[in-house]
């Protein structure tokens, strides 16, 4: 039902039906309002199917390509694999970021997305603590002021922006993101 609803609300917006997903999925609608109970509750559920991409409650900084990193002594090789395996995540859910942004006037909606935003954010913390401990990070730059780069940067909203909206495909802007953040948080841009 999930793999369903995710098509259709990546399609067709919040307008969809519960019906239609229900259809979608090849069961009866009674099916979907059972298991979910609201649109919004479902909109939720397909949100974190996309973000972790399979149904396994793992969060992706404790998942075994970040438990790797922890290996991995090189700063750049670290921050690449960071973004490397953020952008199948930003591919999956970006088309459901933008529901959450017109739902803005749902209380209950709202206050989904500031969690599942903190949760982004407490999870690039993770990354940039492994980059601290490593001594990954510019000199001056506090763990706090990376966390919020790269959360700003590998952002649904500036995903969409460029690879939606600017037409870059996904490479394209792996690099680009690769290059900013190179730039941005390691000492001598990566160099050395």
């Amino acid at each position: 039902m999930l793999e369903a609803a995710y098509r259709l609300f990546s399609g067709r917006g919040y307008t969809v039906s519960m019906a239609a997903i229900a259809a979608e999925a090849g069961v009866a609608p009674q099916t979907v309002t059972f298991t979910f109970h609201t649109k919004l509750a479902l909109l939720e559920k397909t949100l974190e199917f996309a973000v972790l991409g399979d149904d396994q409650p793992i969060p992706p900084y404790q998942r075994e390509w970040f438990q790797q990193l922890h290996l991995e002594a090189d700063p750049r090789r670290v921050l690449d694999a960071m973004v490397e395996n953020t952008l199948p995540i930003l591919e999956r859910a970006a088309p459901l970021a933008i529901i959450f942004e017109t739902l803005s006037d749902d209380p209950e909606a709202t206050a989904y997305w500031a969690r599942s935003e903190q949760m982004r954010h407490e999870g690039f913390r993770q990354h940039m603590e492994l980059l601290a401990r490593n001594g990954g990070l510019k000199e001056g730059l506090t763990v706090d002021e990376a966390t919020d780069i790269f959360f700003a940067v590998l952002s649904p909203q500036l995903f969409r922006a460029t690879v939606s909206g600017r037409g870059w495909g996904a490479e394209r802007w792996r690099a680009a993101i690769q290059r900013i953040l190179v730039n941005t948080l390691l000492p001598g841009g990566g160099q050395g």
